[in-house]
């Protein structure tokens, strides 16, 4: 399975401290294993609101994790405020969720995946890009299987020396190319990767 095989663009996206970790960034109490960093990244809200407005605009689809699905669907449907354009993006996009013990969403409109075969044939019919958000575990996945063709890390000035981060040993040496490196006012660095198709390098074999 392949995204060179897949006719959309599957972009994810992570928010990352300067030493890679993605745990627990909205809240404290986002995280089962009570992480005592969480939310160390709500000083730059209203970073990710306009990185997240633009990238929404032109998306087909919302693909979650069933963790971040949890959260998602435990907090915006309450957000109603039409100047919110990442809860009005939500509410408007067709939405997704992966998981094989969850029958049905409680976020009505929400479907749920049970498997990436699943996730690779919706993502063929979608109508634009696929947009993944967090959702760590799901993306691992996603990465090993070579199924995303975009990746927008938000690399925020912060260090945390410890918790989750973004891959596992799952996922295998690939080549990227950067499209852009934003920085903004606030310190926080967002740096988009293309996939590079297969190929396109010579080699990427690890340094001996």
């Amino acid at each position: 399975m392949s995204t060179r095989t897949v006719s959309s663009h599957i972009v994810a996206v992570e928010f990352v401290s300067m030493d890679g970790v993605l745990q627990a960034p909205g809240t404290t109490t986002e995280d089962p294993c009570n992480f005592a960093h969480g939310g160390w990244s709500r000083p730059y809200f209203a970073d990710h609101q306009s990185v997240m407005s633009g990238l929404l605009d032109d998306a087909g689809a919302l693909l979650m994790g069933r963790r971040t699905h949890d959260i998602f669907a435990a907090a915006w449907p309450g957000v109603t405020d039409s100047a919110n354009l990442v809860a009005t993006a939500f509410r408007r996009l067709p939405r997704y969720v992966t998981s094989t013990s969850l029958v049905v969403s409680p976020w009505p409109g929400t479907t749920v995946l049970r498997n990436l075969v699943e996730v690779a044939d919706m993502a063929a019919d979608a109508k634009g890009h696929v947009v993944i958000i967090g959702s760590g575990r799901l993306l691992a996945s996603m990465l090993a299987l070579d199924l995303v063709d975009q990746l927008h890390l938000l690399v925020h000035p912060v260090m945390l020396g410890e918790g989750k981060r973004l891959t596992t040993a799952s996922v295998h040496m690939s080549a990227w190319a950067v499209e852009s490196v934003d920085a903004m006012p606030t310190g926080l660095i967002r740096t988009i990767y293309r996939r590079e198709p297969a190929g396109a390098r010579q080699s990427v074999e690890a340094p001996s």
